[in-house]
């Protein structure tokens, strides 16, 4: 049932909310890596089993790689439930970047997907570790905790002892949540004189936090997976769908982060809140509802 607010007196007038301008990925600084799930990115066989999706961008060469028919996960030309190609992981699928991704001082990454399983407890989207002790990385991952879903970024610098990590909730229990259409999810990690800075976008919602006494960077360069721990071969794994992945070298800003979500929410089903006013009997009724995002072909 959709909440309502009923509001006394006559008719109030609201403004009309100011909708920003979508920019596409390659338009903004720093594109270091652009999956699209599209065909012709996708390397697969006659049964749809993927051995190597591409990056868009003509440089850097880049592509998630998988040698082992076993784990490949199957690309679907119109995933539900906005009719979009995905790649679809069942629990046991995993793709690792053939080349690592240099970074400097900061990121932003920005991945859709969509989870089958919601029971299942620490499905990565995306994982990165440099190698060495104790093993930094960068993580993006769907987590279930009291019962609630989770969206989960990490980020260990060599000269941590512990992973700053935040939590953003994405609903009050599974049952909410649902799984009636994609997820567009954006991490940012960037570090200034007051400390190291990580937020967490998804949904209309965020989480951010900033470990304070750290001026470290994240330069280096970084093994990344995609639906799998970067590290590990049998834990993590991811039960849903990815469709597009996008990842910066530098911190964007509010405007080209609201722009950019707005680019990839034109091609995918996305619940977003939505104001409705009716006069009813001298009375102005507000409800929020649920819309979908128009579904359209990139």
């Amino acid at each position: 049932m959709h909440p309502l607010v009923t509001i006394l007196g006559s008719l109030c007038l609201m403004a009309a909310p100011v909708l920003a301008q979508p920019m596409v990925p390659d338009t903004v600084s720093g594109l270091k890596l652009w999956m699209d799930s599209g065909s012709p990115y996708v390397t697969r066989n006659g049964s749809d089993q993927v051995s190597a999706w591409a990056s868009r961008l003509e440089s850097p060469v880049v592509s998630g790689v998988q040698a082992t028919m076993s784990r490949q996960p199957i690309w679907i030309e119109e995933a539900t439930p906005s009719k979009q190609a995905a790649l679809s992981f069942d629990g046991t699928d995993r793709l690792n970047l053939d080349q690592q991704i240099p970074l400097t001082n900061a990121l932003t990454a920005f991945v859709v997907f969509s989870i089958s399983d919601l029971a299942i407890d620490n499905q990565y989207l995306l994982d990165t570790r440099m190698g060495g002790t104790p093993n930094p990385g960068y993580s993006l991952l769907y987590r279930v905790i009291g019962g609630a879903p989770y969206l989960e970024a990490s980020y260990r610098h060599p000269d941590d002892s512990a992973a700053t990590r935040i939590q953003l909730k994405l609903a009050d229990d599974l049952t909410t949540f649902g799984n009636d259409g994609w997820v567009i999810a954006s991490l940012q990690i960037a570090s200034d004189a007051e400390g190291r800075h990580l937020s967490l976008s998804a949904l209309g919602n965020e989480a951010t936090d900033t470990k304070t006494g750290l001026f470290t960077n994240l330069t280096g360069a970084y093994n990344l997976a995609i639906g799998a721990l970067a590290n590990n071969y049998s834990d993590g794994f991811l039960r849903g769908e990815v469709a597009s992945i996008l990842l910066y070298d530098r911190a964007l800003g509010e405007g080209e982060i609201t722009g950019v979500t707005d680019y990839l929410n034109q091609f995918y089903v996305i619940p977003e809140p939505q104001t409705v006013a009716l006069l009813v009997g001298g009375l102005v009724i507000l409800g929020i509802r649920r819309a979908q995002a128009r579904a359209g072909k990139r």
